[in-house]
């Protein structure tokens, strides 16, 4: 079995075809049909994760969250007031996945 990493690109960039943003949600779902497949979804800590393209795809395609890792980016630059609901996000009482959350702290500039 092949592994594969993708991200959604919204917009055309240099040469790519007017239409990449398809192009890519198709592969994303030819790999995330497949049952067998485990969904690695990456979301920012400082945005809704409910506007998060990768867990709406997620949660389509694995409602349950038995086969979806979920990754928590940008947890070092959240503001104070949003930090008790990132940790309801990392405990897993927003995204419900079986697979488990992680957190990731850049490292300060």
């Amino acid at each position: 079995m092949e592994n594969f990493a993708y991200g959604i690109t919204k917009l055309p960039v240099g040469n790519q075809p007017a239409d990449i943003e398809e192009q890519i949600l198709q592969l994303i779902l030819k790999y995330v049909r497949q049952p067998i497949a485990i969904i690695l979804a990456v979301v920012t800590a400082n945005t809704d994760p409910a506007t998060s393209e990768s867990l709406k795809i997620a949660k389509q395609w694995d409602p349950g969250g038995a086969r979806t890792i979920a990754v928590v980016t940008k947890l070092d630059i959240i503001d104070k007031d949003t930090k008790s609901d990132k940790a309801d996000l990392l405990c897993g009482k927003i995204i419900p996945v079986k697979l488990g959350i992680i957190g990731v702290v850049n490292r300060s500039q």
